[in-house]
């Protein structure tokens, strides 16, 4: 109707002469313009981007983050962890060489180790961070004896049945960056295990991210 209108008027006030080819090829080609900008805007779900950070614990608790790495093939397989106050301040770390060994395999025994230094050194208020789904996912359901893990997952259950309050928790890999950044140490390293009274330097700026609450973003 626009181009109809347009020449209309032409053919009015200007004596151009009508021509219906020159009306309906305009008139295609805005159509064609119009299709092509809707369909060229991906329409599909996104999801929005998730804001990570780590975790405080309460005043009266401590956070113990842990986790796995292995490097290479064969796996160098490594242990990491660490646990912190409510201001994020270093308490306690730890890491150590397993050898060959599955991510799996990493991150249970990093739980582990994790769990017996905290009773050891007298913590009772706990909550236990890892980033791995599976492990978490295993201690939340029914006991697996026949799991191939299944003496160190047992361990874990009779130690978190123990007299204190100690939960574990999953969080994401951003939230869990010095874990992380220890775990590396132990899988690059040599000890099988080392267990650290002050934080090594490589990690000042990683501490320093947790207790001023950095968010990172993921996805």
């Amino acid at each position: 109707m626009w181009f109809i209108w347009c020449h209309r008027n032409r053919h009015i006030f200007d004596q151009v002469d009508w021509n219906l080819t020159s009306i309906l090829a305009q008139a295609n080609a805005l159509l064609q313009f119009s299709v092509s900008a809707f369909t060229s805007i991906d329409c599909s779900h996104r999801p929005l981007p998730r804001l990570v950070h780590w975790i405080h614990p309460l005043v009266d608790s401590v956070a113990l983050n842990v986790d796995g790495s292995r490097i290479g093939t064969p796996g160098r397989g490594g242990y990491g962890g660490l646990c912190q106050n409510h201001e994020g301040q270093f308490l306690f770390g730890f890491y150590g060489f397993l050898g060959e060994a599955s991510v799996l395999q990493t991150e249970i025994l990093a739980l582990l180790h994790g769990l017996h230094l905290c009773w050891d050194k007298g913590f009772r208020k706990i909550v236990c961070y890892s980033d791995s789904t599976l492990v978490v996912s295993l201690l939340q359901g029914p006991i697996l004896m026949f799991h191939r893990y299944g003496n160190q997952l047992m361990e874990i259950h009779q130690l978190l049945n123990c007299d204190w309050t100690c939960t574990v928790v999953h969080t994401l890999c951003e939230g869990n960056s010095c874990a992380d950044a220890l775990a590396r140490m132990g899988a690059l390293g040599n000890d099988r295990v080392v267990i650290l009274q002050e934080h090594p330097m490589t990690l000042s700026s990683l501490l320093l991210a947790d207790s001023l609450g950095t968010v990172f973003q993921r996805g």
